[in-house]
């Protein structure tokens, strides 16, 4: 459990690191990092059995990702 929220902090790390780069390359290689750890995240969601305020929380914490993800033209789920 506790390897899916250090991958959501990874995550939003990578998204800061975007939010403040002036390098559309740079910027665009971060995005698509934190979608790694996103898409990660939703694939092995599944496999674990979350307590109901973990749930909770990873579900909180990944709706937030998501939404920032979103926020960047470079961003695609493809």
């Amino acid at each position: 459990m506790q390897f899916l929220f250090t991958s959501l902090r990874v995550a939003f790390t990578y998204l800061e690191i975007a939010e403040s780069c002036k390098e559309d390359e740079v910027r665009g290689r971060n995005v698509q990092n934190a979608f790694v750890a996103y898409a990660m995240v939703l694939r092995l969601m599944p496999r674990i059995i979350p307590l109901a305020h973990e749930r909770l929380e990873l579900g909180r914490r990944l709706t937030e990702l998501r939404k920032r993800l979103a926020s960047f033209e470079c961003f695609s789920e493809s």
